[in-house]
């Protein structure tokens, strides 16, 4: 009776651990990013870039060709008849990533940094967007 329950306590635990995949949907996304931005007060270069989602997980890993990565949390979801695109805030020359939107018409909009209240209230004019579309890559 002992060995059952541990066994049964470690496969709920492994099922916690690795998810059950049903819902969640995994992608990798690729852009060319032709300015600089931020995200997560984090400051990236332009260049190529690639957004992944993986299977049953709530966060989004974004790569530079250069090598940089950074894990993004899921962020507010939003869902809606949309391409894969990064939607950017422009507050005179800054940019700051807001939105990524998946294939399957869902996407997340992403926390405001520290950096981007900062530009929003230094700005002189309103905010401007910004929308790169994406190569789907599954």
């Amino acid at each position: 009776m002992k060995r059952q329950l541990a066994t049964l306590s470690m496969a709920g635990g492994l099922l916690c651990l690795f998810g059950t995949g049903a819902s969640a949907q995994s992608y990798k996304l690729a852009s060319n990013v032709p300015f600089a931005f931020q995200v997560s007060d984090q400051n990236c270069a332009s260049g190529q870039y690639t957004i992944e989602r993986p299977m049953a997980h709530d966060y989004q890993i974004l790569r530079s060709r250069g090598g940089c990565a950074l894990i993004l949390g899921s962020g507010v979801p939003l869902s809606g008849k949309s391409q894969p695109k990064l939607v950017f805030h422009r507050y005179n020359d800054q940019y700051f990533l807001s939105e990524i939107w998946s294939d399957n018409g869902r996407g997340a909009r992403l926390s405001v940094s520290k950096g981007e209240q900062k530009a929003r209230e230094q700005a002189q004019e309103e905010v401007a967007t910004t929308t790169l579309y994406l190569a789907s890559r599954r």
